[in-house]
């Protein structure tokens, strides 16, 4: 624990919304102790942690990192429409600072009133769904106040309501929990809906009895994030066939939802970390909700990356690689101009080969000290191209393949703080043509998360 929350990294504060959310998890939640700390301190060092004088203020990052995930526009405006009453909660946060100790009982009640406020106006939102990184970030600022209250009642209220200011604060980390739970599972239905597949075809005239073939086609596009694939097939054939192109839309679709639960999954993040806010509890290992520990990226494939891959998409179904819940512990790659052959080796036993037994050159990675963390890829018409194991600690295999240096197309599976990589499915002959990544969070305190700090 610390004794003094004004060593806390105030001074080389971080420039994104996810890298600050990390440190209030390390900072402010998991190693203050705030009793035996003066009273106001702890909401001193709040103060200066989301309204920094040297950088932007937390709520103006809040607005990053948010492409593939929410409707930014609808969050960008809920911030604007906010704006008085945070500056008007700062304002209030700075009085309680300055005031003697028989006035700051007042003023903390009108800052968890204007907490109460915000926090239902949040998750009562039509827009619920796209406002998730501000509620994630109003409920540290609530909960830590909550805190305060908690541990400096007595001192500002001369009064002794200890066992009624842990009920409240026990009460509204289980609300958090269970509002984010819930827009959760919303949020998952409505960002699938703003996927959209759209099957067809239509006749193209010819000069050949009958004197017509059908043209098959197929869309994905992403209402959100403004992406899409298209996919159009001239099989000269007379049959009509208005699925033709189902199974890889539903897989680019598959993908892209990936991505963006991937991305949620990250903003969520710190929610794992709310029980830490109850005293003796601040370096407790995480407790997420069990919907929110697994997350899936891709299926990656050159037609799911690219699209408009003719007659000939790929699109395969393998099975996962892994029977049990041990996370990678190293990865095999057999590497030349292509990524010639994967396999994963799972804490006690080998996954599947996929590929040439015989092809490239032979890399063992060895991952199980620290685990796999992020995997970057590139595809070309010939499959993966190149691979890069990136681990927690930031160490890295550095990118193996592609010594033809050939075109490719990126692809990125993983990179959720807390999550390793414990999965995988994938499937080709004299190479890798598609492959899924599993991430799971496994459990972790506070004191463990890595800060990008420089």
């Amino acid at each position: 624990m610390l004794d003094d929350p004004s060593v806390i990294l105030t001074d080389k504060l971080t420039d994104t919304w996810n890298d600050r959310m990390k440190q209030l998890v390390t900072g402010l939640v998991g190693l203050i102790n705030v009793e035996g700390i003066p009273v106001g301190k702890f909401v001193s060092v709040l103060i200066s942690f989301f309204w920094p004088s040297s950088a932007v203020d937390i709520w103006e990052l809040v607005k990053d990192q948010v492409e593939y995930m929410i409707d930014k526009k609808i969050l960008a405006a809920e911030v604007t429409q906010l704006r008085n009453s945070l500056d008007g909660l700062r304002q209030t946060m700075e009085q309680y600072v300055a005031a003697k100790p028989h006035e700051k009982g007042s003023l903390m009640s009108s800052i968890i009133t204007v907490c109460n406020d915000l926090h239902s106006r949040l998750v009562h939102s039509d827009n619920a769904v796209s406002l998730v990184p501000l509620t994630v970030t109003l409920s540290y600022m609530h909960l830590a106040n909550l805190k305060e209250r908690l541990m400096h009642g007595k001192e500002i209220y001369d009064e002794d309501n200890t066992p009624t200011w842990r009920k409240e604060l026990r009460e509204e980390i289980e609300t958090y929990k269970k509002d984010f739970q819930e827009v959760y599972a919303k949020w998952q239905k409505w960002r699938s809906n703003s996927i959209v597949v759209t099957l067809g075809e239509y006749k193209t005239v010819t000069t050949i009895p009958p004197f017509y073939w059908y043209v098959y086609t197929g869309a994905v596009n992403d209402k959100v994030s403004g992406e899409d694939r298209y996919f159009k097939a001239y099989p000269y054939l007379t049959v009509s066939n208005p699925t033709y192109y189902k199974a890889i839309c539903n897989t680019v679709k598959t993908m892209m939802w990936n991505r963006a639960n991937g991305a949620i999954l990250q903003t969520l993040l710190p929610t794992f970390f709310l029980d830490n806010f109850m005293p003796g509890s601040e370096d407790n290992p995480s407790k997420p909700d069990p919907s929110m520990m697994t997350a899936f990226f891709g299926p990656f494939s050159y037609d799911s990356i690219v699209g408009n891959c003719g007659e000939n998409c790929y699109v395969s179904y393998p099975n996962e690689d892994n029977p049990t819940e041990d996370p990678v512990t190293q990865v095999n790659v057999r590497e030349w101009n292509l990524i010639d052959g994967l396999q994963f080796f799972y804490n006690g036993s080998w996954g599947r080969f996929v590929g040439n037994p015989s092809g490239g050159l032979l890399h063992e990675i060895e991952t199980k000290k620290v685990l796999v963390h992020n995997v970057k890829f590139n595809f070309n018409n010939r499959g993966m191209v190149d691979i890069e194991i990136i681990r927690s600690d930031g160490t890295s295999s550095g990118k193996l393949g592609n010594r033809g240096r050939w075109t490719v197309f990126p692809a990125e599976a993983g990179g959720i703080d807390t999550f390793s990589l414990y999965n995988v499915k994938m499937n080709g002959h004299q190479g890798i043509s598609q492959i899924e990544m599993i991430y799971r969070h496994f459990t972790c305190r506070p004191s463990e998360i890595k800060l990008n700090i420089q």
